[in-house]
């Protein structure tokens, strides 16, 4: 895994998982939220204003989705959870949102 930028704002970093480089940027200091884009979108256009708020209370990781933003080409994102060590985490997203929900409950 290689830091593509780190800073007091964030930490930008490509994450392997499941056979797939992910590009992955945490922000803040607290519980952790995780921000899931929609389709044709990722992180930076779909949540750059939640990520400037929440991030002066909760950790704020945004993820982008194979073949969106910075990853190249659903599961990805509980081994990304998993692999970072969050524990349960709250969620907010667009569709993908909602199937990891279903499908890791305990995340």
């Amino acid at each position: 895994m290689a830091a593509i930028a780190d800073s007091s704002n964030g930490t930008q970093r490509y994450y392997e998982v499941r056979g797939a480089k992910l590009y992955t940027q945490i922000y803040g200091h607290g519980p952790p939220i995780v921000f899931l884009h929609g389709g044709l979108a990722f992180f930076d256009n779909s949540f750059a204003k939640q990520r400037d708020y929440f991030s002066s209370f909760r950790t704020v990781i945004g993820i982008d989705q194979r073949g969106h933003g910075h990853s190249p080409d659903t599961e990805d994102t509980a081994a990304i959870i998993e692999k970072l060590e969050l524990g349960p985490v709250d969620i907010v997203g667009h569709s993908d949102g909602a199937d990891l929900a279903m499908r890791h409950p305990s995340l």
